[in-house]
């Protein structure tokens, strides 16, 4: 019965990634995102990584004051961090100035420092900034929902936050369904066998991409 599930539920994935593809029709996007949400995007789409933030975190107030000022601190010059709590690579962007606090990055699948950091500057060369979005999940149970007024003031048009429960007084919010009895972080990126389908793809976000409005 298992396998006869497992196999009805590759067929609806690839039925589905099919369909995504076929609709989507903005091909070199970037997406800027808080965690691994792009990374899958991308996979899911079948295009190239215009982005250096994949399979990567970060906290979300240092990634609102990242995007805030994204040029800057993508010039900023990227460090090893030490926290002997993780036992994963971590960077820093340091600040060039007193204007700027550094920027803690999360490198929890990569091997090693050294291998985070050439993905994260290679990346960041492709960034097409003509092309560009923000998406940002937000954990209501940890962080202040001050932090999702912030995002409104990032200079982007095209911005979005993926929430765990509806926010109908904040602008660009999008609730997603599979976090309403508590389930664990992670939840948005795992295939729901009856459907073939990522929790993450409540959201339309080829909708979202073929949309993108220019900054």
């Amino acid at each position: 019965m298992k396998n006869m599930i497992d196999v009805r539920c590759k067929m609806l994935r690839y039925i589905h990634l099919k369909k995504l593809k076929r609709r989507l029709k903005n091909k070199n996007f970037t997406i800027i995102c808080n965690n691994c949400l792009g990374g899958f995007i991308y996979h899911d789409l079948g295009c190239q990584f215009l982005s250096p933030t994949i399979n990567l975190f970060f906290s979300t107030d240092d990634f609102i004051l990242f995007v805030k000022d994204l040029k800057y601190y993508l010039n900023c010059k990227l460090v090893k961090y030490i926290d002997k709590t993780k036992n994963y690579p971590l960077g820093k962007l340091k600040s060039k100035d007193k204007n700027h606090k550094d920027i803690i990055l999360n490198f929890q699948h990569y091997k090693n420092f050294n291998e985070a950091k050439e993905k994260w500057e290679t990346r960041c060369k492709r960034i097409n900034f003509k092309n560009i979005c923000i998406i940002m999940e937000f954990y209501d149970d940890v962080y202040d929902e001050k932090l999702l007024y912030d995002f409104q003031e990032i200079p982007y048009k095209s911005k979005i936050i993926i929430t765990h429960k509806p926010y109908n007084n904040i602008e660009n919010t999008f609730a997603v369904s599979c976090y309403e009895n508590n389930m664990p972080r992670g939840k948005l990126f795992e295939i729901n066998k009856k459907t073939g389908k990522r929790y993450l793809d409540d959201f339309d976000y080829v909708s979202f991409i073929n949309n993108i409005e220019n900054n």
